[in-house]
């Protein structure tokens, strides 16, 4: 079986090999192979297997695992299934092969005339360990300032610390190099763990940390054993985390036993900058002739997670599980107005290496419809890095941008590094209502500009001073009401009749936008009137 095998030869009807173990996992279930081995007259024999899932020392009839049906001299095949209730830790695992022509019987103990009985050793674990806090971590192993260090075969990095039962840490790898972690030894590679003191064989279980939040998102590899060989599938940060068998997710078990240690064992080296590779070791800012912006600078739409911190995603669907917030904010929220019916806010922003819209060199941002804006309001036309902007769209304008709107970001001393980003708006629903459904307009609303006019026909046009103001274009007939929305100043600009003694309402609903100044015109007066004709 993995992790075991084993050309014993004749031991005398007795061989310990219980300093051969493999890891198994509860409820999972593993492949053996036995085949026997003749010096000189060949035998059928019979084949059994025991394990001692309950660890008293003693085989007892439920711990038969796996018999042969029929005595055989070639290879045999099997399965053996780990219980879900077996105990964890190291377990005895008995094997017998006996002649056919036995009798009595071989037994997991006991005498008979042909074969052999040996002894092996099982580590039971529940499985590799996702559920810990990074109250214990993650603690970097890797001098971040030593790029070598995660690339070059050979580089041996010892942490200035001892490992901790339930802690993480980290490293920074290069994708597609194997890596070896171990805290079995002293920084001078002596032997100092001992399983003993943390009351059991540890479990290793390695991820990737994708969003840099301390915690890993994608299982690597598991081991059961103080080290783990693994092969890095990518540039995102490498998290370890070792608990103890079956105490996974406890606090830590502040017992110092053996120093975290990296080996590179193999892989591709560090990149040189100029050779058009963008290697181990490089990216955008140490050397943008070989890396490229657009790789490593990818926008993100932004959402804000349960704590209320703003994170990154790369699509429009991912929302907070807690919140269930996307990436799409209504204006009170952002600006503690009120809502629009006409307007959303898209979080947007870029988060990559430091020099990507560094504070001394911001990139310029352009949109094709709707404003970028800082805060809800006030327009900007550069970006830094790994900060939150909205872009501010009113549902005409999405209407207008026949369903996508693109927004392009450029590195003003790289004329090469330009960055879209587009904005699919069905994605989202239905792009002709989307703003009104995601944020219907307020109720509270200005009262109604009461208009009388008892002689007939005329007509009105002109402008009407109030304290929110609309822009409007229309007629009334009858008795009728018409409300309108929208937000800049009263103007009646088209001429329209009145029926005669008919009073007409005007309601201004500008539902937390803010007023343009009233018109002024040459003369520095606040333009008022009410023309007939």
């Amino acid at each position: 079986m993995d992790g075991i095998i084993n050309f014993s030869g004749s031991d005398g009807g007795y061989g310990d090999y219980t300093n051969l173990s493999a890891d198994v996992q509860l409820g999972q279930s593993y492949d053996i192979f036995l085949e026997p081995a003749f010096t000189a007259t060949v035998y059928n024999e019979l084949w059994f297997i025991y394990i001692d899932w309950n660890q008293n020392f003693v085989f007892d009839a439920g711990e038969l695992v796996f018999q042969s049906g029929t005595a055989s001299s070639t290879l045999v095949t099997g399965t053996i299934n780990v219980p879900t209730d077996a105990l964890l830790g190291s377990t005895r695992m008995r094997i017998v092969m006996g002649w056919d022509g036995n009798n009595p019987a071989p037994t997991a103990c006991g005498t008979y005339q042909f074969g052999e009985t040996e002894d092996y050793t099982l580590n039971i674990f529940d499985g590799p360990c996702l559920t810990y806090s990074n109250g214990g971590g993650p603690y970097n192993v890797f001098d971040a300032a030593d790029p070598g260090v995660a690339c070059d075969v050979g580089t041996v990095e010892c942490a200035p610390f001892q490992a901790w039962a339930n802690e993480s840490y980290s490293f920074t790898p290069v994708a597609q190099n194997t890596y070896e972690w171990n805290f079995c030894n002293d920084c001078n590679g002596n032997p100092l763990f001992d399983s003993s003191l943390w009351g059991g064989e540890p479990i290793i279980t390695i991820g990737n940390d994708i969003d840099s939040d301390g915690f890993m998102e994608t299982l690597i590899a598991t081991n059961v054993g103080c080290s783990i060989t693994f092969t890095a599938p990518s540039d995102d940060p490498i998290i370890l985390h070792v608990s103890v068998s079956g105490n996974c997710g406890a606090s830590e078990l502040q017992i110092d036993n053996g120093f975290p240690t990296v080996t590179v064992l193999g892989g591709g080296n560090c990149g040189t900058c100029g050779d058009g590779t963008c290697g181990g070791g490089e990216d955008y800012c140490s050397c943008f002739g070989d890396c490229n912006c657009s790789a490593e600078s990818t926008p993100l739409f932004v959402y804000i997670d349960g704590d209320g911190i703003f994170q990154g995603t790369p699509n429009l669907f991912e929302i907070d599980p807690v919140t269930d917030q996307g990436p799409l904010f209504c204006n009170d929220f952002i600006t503690g107005g009120v809502n629009d019916g006409n307007q959303i806010l898209l979080g947007i922003g870029i988060f990559g290496p430091s020099c990507v819209g560094s504070t001394t060199n911001p990139w310029n941002v352009v949109t094709s419809q709707g404003t970028l804006t800082i805060d809800g309001s006030t327009a900007v036309t550069t970006v830094e890095n790994a900060t939150v902007y909205y872009l501010s769209i009113t549902q005409a304008e999405i209407d207008a941008s026949g369903g996508a709107t693109f927004i392009y970001f450029e590195n003003p001393t790289d004329p090469d590094c330009l960055v879209e980003m587009i904005v699919a708006w069905a994605d989202l629903g239905n792009s002709s209502t989307l703003a009104n459904d995601f944020c219907p307009a307020t109720t509270n609303c200005p009262n109604s500009i009461i208009v009388n006019d008892p002689v007939a026909p005329a007509n009105i046009s002109g402008f009407h001073e109030a304290d929110q103001y609309i822009e409007w274009s229309g007629g009334v007939t009858g008795d009728s009401t018409t409300t309108f929305h929208a937000n800049d100043y009263v103007e009646l600009q088209a001429e329209f009749d009145v029926p005669a003694n008919t009073q007409f309402t005007i309601d201004i609903q500008p539902c937390g936008t803010a007023p343009l100044p009233k018109p002024i015109n040459e003369d520095g007066i606040l333009r008022q009137e009410m023309k007939k004709d």
